[in-house]
């Protein structure tokens, strides 16, 4: 069995015991919480131990696996403790606040084997097309990524800060921008950011994407207004759509109707993704399979190739980063 324990015990962190409790390979064998009470409603909910230290849980679980899930302004801090043991690390995304962050964390784990969730990766959908596009080589290949953020509806939500807040391309827009990787078939040869980003006025941001072979790619991002999330990949033969990232399409070069993709019933009885992203860290752990139900799933991400993405956020975004100093400046001229 493989011993898996859980730092965090908040929405993210249920759904993480839901999946890796499920898997009859693993035993959840302890949670590390910052609150006591919710730590313990958590816990007891799933019937395992609360510690109320890394040190305690490791002397007394020894766990193969750690997973991280706290806000991202308290990633860096936590992760200077954890490396502090020999197991495997999977912190939920996104790997650091900004690249800046992303880079210092980086520094802290050196060689230590550390993972990212992305869970996006894992959607039937994305599998479901993934697959599709592996028969589908001819000539060039253009996709499309829609994004919708909004910096004023994010601090609505409790718990969340300002810092979080204004690099929210880091920590949300990571999962739509990783598609650019996901869907490619060569390397992004250059970014070509198209307007200029600036968290009080920009209505609408866009950034076109060159790669290696020809293909292309296009991003938009609404952060004001009203939005929703898509990716299209575009080829000779078709459209491939996901709209929303769990619904996936086909429409044929010629036909007037979409033909849709079912759905897989891991994504309808846990959060999408998150089941065949815990067997993917398993079986990078054991050795175990890579597919669920005849439906291979991609490997774990580890943290240098989450890395690379937050890179090219940076890229999309001009090399915006939202600081202290900078969100003060804001603040003074904000209602946000």
């Amino acid at each position: 069995m493989l011993k898996c324990a859980i730092i965090g015990a908040g929405r993210i962190a249920h759904e993480h015991l839901r999946v890796f409790s499920a898997i009859e390979t693993v035993e959840v064998v302890g949670l590390v919480g910052r609150t006591k009470k919710t730590a313990e409603t958590l816990a007891g909910e799933f019937n395992i131990p609360v510690f109320n230290s890394l040190t305690s849980l490791w002397q007394a679980t020894a766990p193969d696996l750690i997973v991280i899930c706290v806000n991202t302004p308290l990633l860096s801090q936590v992760i200077a403790d954890v490396v502090n043991y020999p197991w495997t690390i999977l912190m939920e995304k996104p790997p650091g606040i900004n690249l800046t962050d992303t880079l210092h964390i980086h520094e802290l784990i050196g060689n230590h084997q550390a993972y990212v969730a992305f869970n996006r990766r894992y959607l039937g959908a994305t599998r479901q097309v993934s697959a599709a596009l592996k028969n589908d080589d001819a000539g060039p290949r253009f996709i499309t990524i829609t994004d919708h953020q909004s910096i004023s509806e994010f601090l609505k939500i409790q718990g969340k800060e300002r810092i979080e807040a204004y690099n929210l391309m880091y920590a949300n827009s990571i999962h739509l921008i990783d598609y650019f990787y996901s869907f490619a078939r060569s390397e992004i040869s250059a970014v070509h950011p198209l307007t200029t980003f600036d968290p009080e006025t920009t209505l609408c941001h866009i950034a076109h994407l060159t790669y290696a072979n020809g293909d292309q790619g296009l991003y938009y991002c609404f952060w004001q207004g009203a939005g929703g999330w898509s990716v299209r990949v575009n080829t000779a033969r078709g459209c491939y759509m996901m709209s929303p990232l769990e619904k996936a399409s086909f429409q044929e070069a010629g036909k007037r109707s979409p033909i849709t993709f079912p759905s897989l019933a891991e994504d309808d009885d846990f959060k999408p993704g998150f089941l065949a992203q815990a067997r993917a860290i398993v079986a990078e752990i054991t050795g175990e399979t890579t597919s669920i139900d005849s439906h291979p799933f991609p490997p774990a991400v580890p943290f240098a190739e989450a890395e690379r993405t937050v890179q090219l956020v940076h890229d999309i975004y001009a090399g915006y980063e939202g600081t202290e100093a900078t969100i003060k400046a804001i603040g003074k001229m904000s209602t946000i």
